[in-house]
């Protein structure tokens, strides 16, 4: 009912008689969209959530291989329910804590084990209901307080839709169906020009209150958002590989179809820095040439490295060759 530890999850497909060469190929896929929940800081190992892993096992032995949709439709919709949660909190900046966990940089917060109706409804109390309902779970402890984050892929893309809403509602702005030229461009091109034509157009629609605390890390968590949209690609932030941190990573979840993959720098300058915008570009360049000597991307087919430098409202992006 609460989930399953990893031994449990593999016992199950035991029983489903999934050879161990299968279980090779789709592990890596549920730890990632499924796993990650932890419901105590004396926890000593994640879990799974049962729900989603049930619905993908389902798929898998009906069809014969790895479904194409990797979670319940009715969970992919979550994002609104996800929003009437916020509108819940009271007089706290509900933005500030989507973008908190979007960008990993989670949440220190004191859990509330009773909600009181009497009480105003507040950023303790909407947090931990994020917390109860799985849409964060504890990766860590800080000064005796829970550090919770967003626990998977799966919850992740609902953020992402739910921080998208918020910015087309401020913005008054519709992307209707722009993602699935998004992605056959990247995927058949390896060009992200029409990402950052969209990525333009947040951008130069914000208010001056939100430009004061602008910078690279919000330029960069839009640009995620919007990618995690692309459904044929793994999107990855700040992927730890071999102690390096290459910005944004865009992988085909399918890597035997050809389709191109990216990789991107960010970098961003004040209105009144742009004249350091050649040594932002050297900068994020070199950093993309050191990352593609790693083993990790020896493997990767066709991988575009672009160079993305946010100046205000303007964008300038460079491809690396």
């Amino acid at each position: 009912m609460i989930g399953f530890t990893k031994s449990e999850l593999e016992k199950l497909l035991k029983e489903y008689k999934i050879s161990q060469k299968e279980q090779e190929n789709i592990l890596p896929i549920m730890k990632e969209n499924y796993d990650g929940y932890k419901f105590s800081v004396n926890g000593q190992q994640k879990i799974y959530n049962s729900n989603l892993c049930l619905y993908f096992l389902a798929d898998y032995l009906r069809l014969g291989k790895i479904p194409e949709q990797l979670i319940d439709v009715n969970i992919a919709s979550d994002y609104s329910k996800l929003g009437k949660m916020l509108d819940l909190c009271k007089g706290e900046n509900k933005k500030e804590i989507i973008e908190k966990t979007i960008t990993g940089e989670g949440i220190i917060n004191e859990i509330t084990s009773k909600f009181n109706p009497e009480i105003e409804f507040k950023e303790k109390e909407l947090i931990s209901m994020l917390y109860y309902l799985g849409y964060l779970t504890i990766t860590g402890q800080k000064a005796s307080y829970p550090k919770l984050n967003i626990p998977n892929t799966v919850m992740k893309e609902i953020y992402s839709q739910y921080f998208l809403q918020i910015l087309e509602q401020q913005i008054d702005i519709s992307i209707d169906n722009e993602y699935i030229d998004m992605a056959m461009q990247v995927a058949l091109e390896g060009k992200i020009e029409k990402i950052i034509e969209r990525l333009s157009k947040y951008i130069s629609n914000l208010s001056n209150r939100d430009y004061i605390k602008f910078d690279e890390k919000y330029v960069k968590l839009i640009f995620y958002c919007i990618s995690m949209n692309l459904k044929i690609f793994s999107v990855k932030s700040e992927k730890e590989i071999e102690h390096k941190y290459p910005d944004i990573l865009l992988i085909p979840k399918e890597r035997d179809k050809g389709y191109n993959s990216i990789m991107i720098e960010f970098k961003y300058l004040k209105k009144d820095e742009e004249k350091k915008l050649q040594e932002k570009q050297k900068e994020a360049k070199e950093q993309i040439e050191e990352y593609s000597k790693l083993d990790y991307f020896k493997d990767i087919e066709k991988l575009n490295k672009y160079t993305v430098v946010a100046i205000n409202d303007k964008i300038y992006v460079e491809k690396i060759l």
